[in-house]
């Protein structure tokens, strides 16, 4: 007479003993049909399928989870979220741009001053010299204003500063205006090209008249105030750093003499 451990349990007597189907647990998975089961010889024949069972039950409950948290009042969806934040970055992207555009204007140009001082000095006017663009075009030089004038010598070999004195104006909405003694200089015909930042425009002084105004010898750098003044001037060394940055500033901070 076989004890009661050899003997078979069925379902009622296996309830009896407190016993239950694990999968009877968890909601999301379908009854099985016993009945139907095969037992394999080697239980490690059914490693691939518990892995896909266990994965399904994970995604089942991760959609059970996110289907309660969707469904508490109050919470907007996933659309209204999405939506939102495209909106937002929208418009952050708009006031990026027009905060740009304002921030990157020039500052306007001002009638010319009636200066006391003399000209070609601190304070005085420009010099009235008329230079020359490379497509022959004609503009007087006191038409610059406001701007960072760059008078260079022949072979200046001085890109590097002179791309530092354009970031510099850059950062003040000003152009670079390079000044080169004559038309048949190719390395300041190059300029444009080589200059990483900033509005630069290369002008030609062949007659060398404004250089001899402004008692300028080697690189000179003129800052041009909207008014045609000339509110700082000084040379440099190709090497030198740009000390241009604050004074800009400070230039376009001060109001300009009073105009005539």
């Amino acid at each position: 007479m076989p004890d009661d451990d050899d003997r078979p349990l069925d379902a009622s007597s296996a309830a009896g003993h407190g016993w239950s189907d694990p999968l009877d647990r968890d909601p999301t998975v379908e009854a099985v049909d016993w009945s139907s089961v095969v037992v394999p010889d080697d239980i490690s024949s059914l490693t691939g399928d518990i892995r896909a069972l266990r994965r399904e039950r994970q995604r089942a409950r991760l959609r059970a989870q996110l289907h309660r948290a969707l469904g508490r009042p109050g919470l907007p969806s996933l659309t209204v979220i999405a939506t939102v934040l495209a909106v937002v970055a929208i418009a952050a992207t708009l006031i990026s741009v027009v905060g740009s555009a304002t921030s990157s204007k020039s500052p306007a140009a001002l009638p010319l001053a009636r200066s006391d001082v003399a000209v070609g000095q601190s304070r005085g006017l420009l010099p009235s010299v008329t230079l020359q663009a490379a497509d022959g075009t004609s503009v007087d030089s006191r038409a610059l204003r406001p701007s960072v004038l760059v008078l260079i010598p022949l072979r200046c070999q001085c890109v590097p500063l002179l791309n530092r004195l354009a970031d510099d104006a850059a950062s003040q909405s000003l152009p670079l205006v390079v000044v080169a003694p004559t038309l048949g200089d190719a390395e300041a015909a190059a300029l444009p090209g080589r200059l990483d930042q900033g509005t630069t425009r290369v002008l030609y002084d062949r007659s060398d008249a404004l250089a001899t105004d402004l008692n300028a010898s080697g690189l000179t750098v003129v800052l041009l105030d909207r008014d045609g003044t000339i509110f700082s001037k000084f040379e440099l060394a190709p090497s030198a750093h740009s000390p241009l940055a604050g004074v800009l500033h400070q230039m376009l901070a001060q109001s300009p003499p009073a105009h005539g």
